[in-house]
């Protein structure tokens, strides 16, 4: 997790972020990884889901890892679904 916040944090410096979740397939195939953003979100996770093999590559160099998986990236919507109930509680 903290390999991919680190190439995510060298080509996008001028972004807030935080890498909260990554979700392995067990066949190692593919990993979810899930961004929670402190600003604006539009764009962002298009760029990343563009930039993912880039990313990927830097990612595996680090690790020394046989097979990498494919990372697709989403947003974190976890705190906004906590406000969420925690208004409906509240009202």
């Amino acid at each position: 997790m903290q390999a991919i916040a680190y190439e995510i944090k060298e080509s996008y410096s001028d972004r807030i972020f935080s890498v909260t979740e990554v979700s392995v397939a067990p066949d190692l195939a593919t990993a979810k990884v899930f961004i929670s953003l402190l600003d604006d979100s539009s764009g962002f996770i298009e760029r990343l889901n563009t930039d993912s093999k880039k990313i990927r590559y830097a990612v595996t160099q680090k690790i020394n890892l046989r097979r990498s998986p494919e990372l697709k990236f989403f947003l974190d919507t976890t705190d906004s679904e906590y406000e969420k109930i925690d208004r409906l509680l509240k009202s």
